[in-house]
């Protein structure tokens, strides 16, 4: 390919990733402020001001934008298979895990949110692709833990119940992102309370499987 003929490439690669970053983010709000079934494509393509016609491009029909929303969410929970893989080091693995899972709850609510829709209806819009790449990704997770248990790093509990009791702390703070807001005196936590968070989470999960807890 002649240089010219390769930079024109690569130009055109850039405003393709710049475009479909933002029409993801706007399919975020939209579809988290007004579910799939109601949300339209025309209002995703007025927020970030291109033509209908333009989504279509990159996406052709409303569910596959909506699915890149969602494969979007998973591709940020696959990097915290990789701070969980730890087999030698329990404590520290753990503790980065948590710190991760809130981290995307307090940075992507509306991701989130639209994840618990979904589950809520039965992930009736998932696609087999998505739905076999969580079942790996969590059978992935139960092996570790399960080498963790037979290492006497942590206590004699089921796997999965530990993942769902992670997700069930780390989680709330998307999906009731807004009953927290109500509470704490009509405010989003402050950077300090959400250190707060971080440190309290990490120090629940720990000292209640580790072993060797302090």
């Amino acid at each position: 390919m002649a240089p010219h003929e390769k930079n024109k490439s690569v130009r055109k690669q850039r405003v393709r990733n710049r475009n479909e970053r933002k029409i993801i983010a706007a399919a975020e709000k939209v579809f988290s402020e007004k579910g799939y079934n109601t949300a339209t494509v025309q209002e995703i393509a007025d927020i970030v001001d291109l033509p209908k016609a333009n989504i279509h491009y990159y996406y052709p029909s409303k569910k596959d934008l909506y699915l890149a929303v969602i494969v979007n969410l998973r591709d940020l929970w696959k990097s915290d298979v990789e701070i969980l893989m730890n087999e030698n080091d329990a404590r520290g693995a753990l503790k980065g895990f948590v710190r991760s899972q809130l981290d995307l709850s307090f940075d992507h609510p509306r991701a989130y949110k639209i994840w618990s829709w979904e589950m809520m209806r039965g992930a009736k819009n998932l696609s087999a692709e998505i739905k076999k790449s969580m079942i790996k990704r969590h059978e992935k997770e139960k092996d570790l833990i399960n080498k963790w248990i037979a290492t006497g790093q942590i206590i004699q509990i089921e796997p999965q119940n530990l993942l769902f009791f992670i997700w069930g702390i780390t989680r709330h703070f998307s999906d009731l992102r807004d009953q927290i807001r109500i509470l704490n005196g009509n405010r989003y936590l402050s950077k300090e309370q959400r250190e707060r968070v971080y440190r309290d989470a990490e120090n629940m999960v720990l000292r209640a499987v580790l072993t060797d807890a302090e």
